[in-house]
């Protein structure tokens, strides 16, 4: 016993160092990692080193290998076709997450796993980071895309991403067929998807812009970002449709009555732990608009 536990505590330390020393640098910035382009290759290397463990051998092997595939289409920019056993990923791994620290560094924040296994822990972590230094914080997929799409058809709007990294939701809804307008980000032109012009415009003012001729989708918003905009529609009464995916901010979105705010299921999302939500926020209607629109989307899509 002692030894197979000292075998997996030396197998533990070689999974850390790799990840210390190739991937995530100890002495800089957290958003940094070394060997950009060598992160599906160190990746692959990490899945090789947990492989090692006698104790989880021949488990996780398939969350293991799609997570690693969808990193590798990625970073090449191209739209990973779908999630499968990955799309809820501490289901997968078998873990929870307990009292998340929501940081700009997405899941790399995550404190306090529960019941997963160290070296999985740590494989996340380092995952997290790699998502971090593309510009991505949920792997969209062209699966998720098109249950999107179908879900909103009935809406006839076109589409604009507000606050966007790179354009990686916006290219997969267009390729999915979706009606589009803009792509836009609020401080700077980002590093780009392949095909996606990003413009430099602020939330609000992209709102201001379509209002209702959209549906506005906001990605992994920080809280401040997000607050910023609900008041804004607040104090301006402005009406819209607001996609919100990444962290629930349940508490925050209360804070203001103008927001209805509906629960969606869309397949294939990738939803980190049960905090993370698709839903939609419906700002300054009253209760007979929300229902209309509830009315339009289908049924299987409600949560």
């Amino acid at each position: 016993m002692n030894r197979s536990r000292g075998r997996r505590l030396k197998a533990y330390k070689e999974l850390v160092k790799i990840i210390d020393n190739e991937i995530i640098p100890k002495s800089q910035d957290p958003s940094q990692v070394h060997n950009l382009n060598q992160l599906p290759a160190l990746l692959f290397k990490l899945v090789k080193q947990i492989r090692t463990v006698q104790e989880l051998k021949g488990k996780f092997t398939e969350p293991l290998n799609k997570l690693q595939h969808v990193f590798s289409e990625l970073n090449q920019q191209r739209i990973p076709d779908e999630l499968g056993v990955v799309a809820k990923v501490s289901k997968a791994f078998h873990f929870t997450v307990k009292d998340p620290n929501f940081g700009q560094y997405g899941i790399r924040d995550f404190q306090s796993f529960e019941s997963c296994e160290p070296e999985l822990e740590s494989f996340l972590m380092a995952y997290g980071a790699c998502l971090t230094a593309i510009e991505t914080y949920h792997p969209i997929t062209q699966s998720f895309a098109e249950h999107l799409k179908l879900c909103f058809s009935e809406f006839k709007l076109g589409w604009a991403e507000l606050n966007s990294r790179m354009g990686l939701a916006y290219a997969a809804l267009k390729g999915a067929g979706a009606p589009m307008h803009h792509c836009f980000c609020k401080t700077k032109e980002n590093k780009k998807w392949q095909g996606i012009d990003v413009y430099k415009c602020s939330a609000f003012d992209v709102v201001e812009k379509y209002k209702m001729k959209a549906i506005f989708l906001i990605e992994s918003p920080q809280e401040d970002v997000l607050k910023e905009l609900l008041q804004q529609t607040r104090d301006n009464k402005a009406q819209c449709y607001l996609l919100l995916m990444g962290f629930h901010h349940r508490d925050l979105i209360s804070a203001f009555p103008h927001v209805t705010s509906t629960k969606l299921s869309i397949p294939d999302y990738y939803q980190f732990c049960e905090t993370f939500e698709v839903k939609l926020l419906c700002m300054n209607l009253n209760v007979q608009e929300v229902e209309n629109c509830q009315k339009l989307i289908p049924a299987h899509y409600m949560a």
